[in-house]
């Protein structure tokens, strides 16, 4: 009866341990996070590094969208007028 009752101190003590493992590792990520964010804003290197290029991504392809929306709109209206929509 008295090993069971060590066993049991042992295993808590084994998961205590890994609890406080990683709460320290929690602990640690958070803080150099914080540090690496800090650094950062000091040297200035905050915006990413090639935001212009996804700038003009998204901008070509809103126009693209916009074009192929609008040759849609035209293309179904033409057919609907051909049917004879107004009819």
């Amino acid at each position: 009866m008295g090993n069971d009752c060590k066993n049991h101190i042992f295993i808590a003590a084994d998961e205590l341990i890994i609890a406080v493992v990683v709460i320290v590792v929690c602990c640690v990520v958070v803080a150099a996070d914080y540090c690496g964010e800090k650094l950062a804003w000091f040297f200035g290197i905050t915006s990413p590094k090639y935001q212009y290029i996804l700038d003009e991504y998204n901008r070509q392809l809103a126009q693209v969208t916009y074009c192929y929306l609008s040759y849609c709109f035209s293309y179904y209206m033409c057919l609907w007028w051909t049917i004879g929509g107004l009819v």
